[in-house]
C-alpha cells in the first residue's frame, strides 16, 4: 500500500494499537467478504487465525484510502497458530466508532500480493448460516440479516465474534464422544497454540497432534478429556456441568454421529449474545 499518511489516517504504530484493542473486544462485529473466505480456505486457515493476527500483528505501512468516505484500509501482518513459519497479511477496514471491522482479503506475506479492490448496499437475509470458516463442518448461526449485498459483493456480518467462538467452543467441549480432528484443531487455534505448543503440554510430539487433526489416528479417551479440560480453563468455558470424572469418562466413546452446533444470535439486549440451540 503506497499511500501517504493523512491527518484522518492512523500511523502504523497507532493503527497497530487500535486494531489490537478492537480485535480483543469479544463484542466486536466482523464483516467478512466472500473473497476473504475463499482466500482463507485456499490457505487452509481458520477465521481464528485472522483474529489472532489482528490481536497480535503489526501494521508496518501507511494505509490506503477506502472507497468509503473517511475510512482507511490497513495491512496487518503476523504469524498464527496454523501458519507455521510464514506470516499472513490481512487487509482490514476498521470501524472504530462502531466496534466493527471488515475483512477484505488474506494472503501469505511471502507471496506476491495482488491488490484486491473492495466493491462498493441492498439487504439479503439468512435464517441459518453455515459457518464453515470456523473450521468445523456442522456449525450454524441462527439469525436474520447476516448476509448483505455490498455493491454486488456478498458480505457476511458476524456480531460479537469473540462471544460466538466461545459458544462454539462450549458446544464442542461439552459434546459426548471423542473429539474429531477438526474439533481439536479448532480448540487449539482458539487457545492460540501451535501444534508444538499443545504437544508439549500433553507430553506428545507435534506429529501426534498433526495426525489427530488430520484424522489419521484418534485421540485416546484420557487425552481427549484432558484436552477438553485445558481448553475449558484457557477459554473460561464451563465444562462438565457438575458431572463427576467417572461420568465424563464414560461419555468418551467414539461415535459416527455428529450433532450440529447451532448458535442463536440474540439482539434484544444492549449487547449481542449467543445461545446454544438443541
Amino acid at each position: 500500500m503506497a499511500s501517504k499518511p493523512n491527518k484522518n489516517a492512523l500511523s502504523p504504530g497507532d493503527a497497530t494499537d487500535q486494531i489490537r484493542m478492537l480485535a480483543n473486544d469479544d463484542f466486536v462485529t466482523v464483516h467478512r467478504t466472500e473473497h476473504f473466505k475463499e482466500r482463507l480456505s485456499e490457505r487452509d486457515l481458520l477465521i481464528s487465525d485472522a483474529t489472532h493476527a489482528l490481536k497480535n500483528g503489526f501494521v508496518r505501512d501507511n494505509p490506503e484510502q477506502s472507497t468509503q468516505p473517511n475510512l482507511w484500509k490497513y495491512k496487518i501482518e503476523s504469524k498464527t497458530p496454523n501458519s507455521g513459519n510464514r506470516e499472513i497479511g490481512i487487509i482490514i477496514i476498521p470501524y472504530f466508532s462502531k466496534l466493527a471491522y471488515k475483512l477484505i482479503t488474506i494472503y501469505w506475506v511471502d507471496e506476491k500480493y495482488i491488490c484486491y479492490h473492495e466493491k462498493g448496499a441492498a439487504i439479503m437475509t439468512t435464517c441459518e448460516y453455515h459457518y464453515t470458516e470456523c473450521g468445523l463442518d456442522d456449525v450454524f448461526i441462527l439469525a436474520d440479516h447476516l448476509e448483505t449485498d455490498d455493491h454486488g459483493e456478498a458480505v457476511v456480518t458476524i456480531p460479537a465474534i469473540g462471544i460466538l467462538h466461545k459458544i462454539i467452543a462450549e458446544g464442542v467441549i461439552n459434546a459426548d464422544g471423542i473429539l474429531t480432528g477438526k474439533e481439536i484443531r479448532f480448540l487449539r487455534t482458539e487457545m492460540g497454540m501451535t501444534q508444538a505448543q499443545l504437544a508439549n503440554i500433553l507430553h506428545r510430539d507435534s506429529q501426534s497432534i498433526a495426525r489427530w487433526e488430520k484424522s489419521e489416528v484418534t485421540v485416546d479417551a484420557t487425552l481427549d478429556l484432558v484436552l477438553r479440560q485445558i481448553a475449558a480453563e484457557k477459554l473460561d468455558i464451563p465444562f462438565g456441568k457438575n458431572q463427576g470424572i467417572e461420568e465424563l469418562c464414560k461419555k468418551r466413546v467414539q461415535t459416527t454421529v455428529t450433532k450440529p452446533i447451532k448458535a442463536k444470535l440474540n439482539l434484544d439486549k444492549d449487547k449481542p449474545s449467543y445461545t446454544l440451540v438443541a
